[in-house]
Parts: C-alpha cells; structure tokens; sequence
C-alpha cells in the first residue's frame, strides 16, 4: 500500500488515503467542504500510524537554514504533513513516482528513425495482410 496525499482547491483541508498503486484515484472529494482534492504527494512504506512519521522528520536536512522564509522555518521547527505539503508547493517541487525519467530522454538518429519505420511498416502489412486458402 502507498500513501497518498491530497490537497482541497477549495479549503486546503490534506487528505490521506492509503491505495495500490493501480487503483490510485485521480482526484478525491474534500470531507469537509464540497471542494475537489488534487494529489500532493506519494509515499511507499511508511509508518502509516504516526500523525508525523519519522520520515518526516528528514526532510528538513534539504531545506535552506538561513532562507528566511516562512514555510522554510516552519518546516525545519515543526516537521509535519502539514508543513511538507506547503513547503513543497512554495518552493515549486513534487514527489517524483518510481520509474519516472528525470534526466532529458535521448535524441533520435536517423537510424533509430528508419528502424522505427521498418517496424511500423511490418506490423501494417501484418494487419493487413490477406490470406487466401485454397
């Protein structure tokens, strides 16, 4: 089971629901205002029964110390849910999911583009293809 966060659009209320990763939902409705909550953040094997697990509490060792910013202080004096999520979304950051690519996908050649076209062109024919029996 991963643990997923999300935020409300509306009221800002953060949302814990515990999924697979296939069943995962988009999006899910506030409890506590009609709004619609957006995922903020995914986390696997953690202590689910902690209200600030120790994990948590590691995040502040990536923060700037002297930045002077609010959400920064708050996250390195108090490191909770709460204030992860708004130090995330202040500093412009984002979990990155298992098997995402975060390095600049390779150029193609032009042999990997007559490839490509070779391939393409076999599976039509093979689509297509009419077989007669006699």
């Amino acid at each position: 089971m991963i643990l997923y966060e999300y935020q409300c659009e509306s009221c800002g209320s953060i949302i814990d629901v515990y999924s697979s990763i296939n069943k995962r939902p988009e999006f899910v409705l506030c409890p506590d205002c009609p709004g619609r909550a957006n995922q903020t953040l995914a986390v696997a094997g953690v202590d689910t029964l902690k209200e600030s697990p120790d994990w948590v509490k590691t995040i502040p060792e990536v923060v700037e110390k002297d930045s002077g910013k609010a959400h920064c202080d708050n996250l390195i004096r108090d490191p909770t849910r709460k204030n992860l999520v708004i130090w995330l979304q202040k500093e412009g950051k984002r979990h990155i999911e298992p098997g995402e690519i975060s390095s600049k996908p390779r150029q193609r050649t032009r042999a990997d583009e007559e490839r490509i076209n070779h391939l393409c062109f076999e599976r039509f024919q093979k689509r297509n293809a009419i077989n007669l029996r006699g």
